[in-house]
């Protein structure tokens, strides 16, 4: 399974590069690095989580490993997070550990980044403790309660996800200096394709600069620099990149394929990244967190006319179209239902289950999704509900709303995600109506502190919320 081919890889490979951000790493460098942090949390209990904390850096991934390889669960927070969410993980998962510099109220035992550097009594790693039932992470994504909700991703999960991605990407086996790009932080999903995918096929893993539109000469040399092959991005990313001609195949002349996932793929991206990279292979991806990164692919071949679809069901998953829970015909719009063996365990909670069902005697999972088939192939709609794809994130709508509508001296909130012809999140609005005598700028902050950066809407302050006549806000 998954763990055993990369402790292998790590062991077979350790003078070929691993992973780069501050350095790069050799395979024995990074695997070095698992083995202290294996030997600190040797003793460390199975049934609780432990929180790997920080940013994009190569500790994090390499401890990862370290509790795969003990079969406990990994919980990731990005330090961009706003502390209250972080305290609000952290008092979920309880863990028995929290690994990186974090300082967060509790009595929690912890672990630097530092005293991993410094530790020097560990040994090799000789047994895999993981069994394909354990849960081998949690990933917190937004919640419609005001609070994220804990996603159970189970060692069997990820282990058939690693092997799809080797089929469609191409990699199922060994290429020497093959390098794939790393853009999204380590607590979004988008990010587990990437890190898996290299240390599962013994590639370099180029963990990027974070993007922004300030620094784009900063951004440009780093993709030169990484010399890619490979980069899993979400439409937004490659959107910005590609704002500059410098984003073209003198740039980055290796880069082969482009994986997209977490957004609705358009054609005007695709045309403009063909004229840039002539020869690439674009390869459109859809799935939610709790279906283990993504379950379906395609490849979107150059001058495509037709609706862009999202693919085709990876082997050990069927995808259906539903109306509560009657399957419809070719062509019709329904709920996506995923059964397989993508789906999640669960939710952390137990009371927020109510969208992971028996389906034919498989586990499935009722996304909210709206598609349908043409052709054997699956077509993305739109949401059911008020959750939207903003930037390659997953954001419950109701969600802002209620941690604004927390706020002293906020009276009423709306939130609307305003969209493009073609469906595609603009941005995101809150019209808030304050208290008599409310501070605005107070209220500003107190979003700020509440609120992960991406999830941070423009705010438009109004006297009133004009109401339709059943009662409902007509923003």
């Amino acid at each position: 399974m998954l763990l055993n081919d990369i402790l292998e890889n790590l062991k077979a490979y350790s003078s070929e590069k691993c992973c780069k951000h501050d350095k790069q790493y050799t395979y024995g460098e990074f695997y070095e690095i698992v083995c202290k942090v294996y030997e600190l949390i040797k003793d460390a209990p199975k049934d609780k989580p432990i929180v790997v904390y920080g940013h994009k850096e190569v500790y994090m991934i390499a401890s990862f490993l370290a509790c795969s390889f003990l079969g406990i669960a990994y919980v990731p927070i990005d330090k961009m997070m706003s502390k209250e969410r972080v305290k609000f993980i952290i008092d979920s998962v309880n863990p028995s550990f929290i690994i990186g510099d974090c300082s967060v109220n509790g009595d929690y035992k912890t672990i630097s980044f530092n005293q991993i550097e410094e530790y020097y009594n560990y040994e090799d790693i000789v047994r895999i403790d993981m069994k394909p039932e354990d849960v081998y992470y949690i990933l917190f994504t937004s919640g419609t309660s005001g609070n994220p909700k804990g996603v159970m991703v189970t060692y069997e999960n990820i282990d058939s996800c690693v092997k799809w991605l080797k089929r469609i990407s191409g990699l199922e086996s060994h290429i020497d200096n093959y390098t794939i790009y790393n853009q999204a932080v380590f607590s979004f999903d988008l990010s587990v394709a990437d890190i898996y995918l290299s240390l599962a096929t013994g590639s370099n893993h180029y963990i990027g600069e974070d993007i922004s539109i300030l620094k784009f000469q900063k951004l440009y040399d780093d993709l030169k620099t990484s010399n890619s092959n490979m980069m899993i991005l979400t439409p937004s990313s490659a959107e910005l990149m590609a704002t500059d001609y410098q984003f073209n195949q003198t740039l980055m002349p290796h880069l082969n394929q482009i994986l997209f996932c977490g957004e609705r793929l358009t054609h005007k991206l695709v045309d403009k990244l063909y004229q840039r990279f002539p020869d690439i292979k674009i390869i459109n991806s859809y799935g939610p967190t709790e279906a283990t990164f993504a379950v379906t692919s395609i490849d979107i071949p150059k001058d495509y006319k037709d609706i862009i679809p999202i693919g085709y069901p990876k082997d050990d998953v069927e995808i259906l179209i539903v109306d509560n829970m009657i399957p419809k015909s070719e062509g019709e719009v329904g709920e996506i239902l995923i059964t397989g063996k993508s789906v999640a365990k669960g939710y952390l909670d137990d009371n927020n289950n109510s969208k992971f069902i028996m389906y034919n005697g498989k586990k499935g999972y009722l996304t909210g999704d709206l598609g349908f088939y043409k052709d054997n192939k699956l077509y993305f709609v739109s949401r059911k509900d008020t959750q939207v794809k903003y930037k390659g994130y997953r954001i419950e709508l109701s969600d802002i709303e209620n941690n604004i509508l927390s706020i002293d001296g906020v009276r009423n909130c709306k939130v609307k995600a305003e969209k493009s012809d073609s469906e595609e999140v603009k941005r995101i609005i809150a019209y808030i109506v304050l208290e008599e005598n409310a501070d605005a700028s107070k209220i500003k902050e107190s979003i700020s502190n509440k609120l992960p950066q991406y999830m941070i809407p423009t705010l438009q302050f109004v006297d009133s919320l004009s109401l339709t006549l059943n009662g409902k806000s007509e923003i």
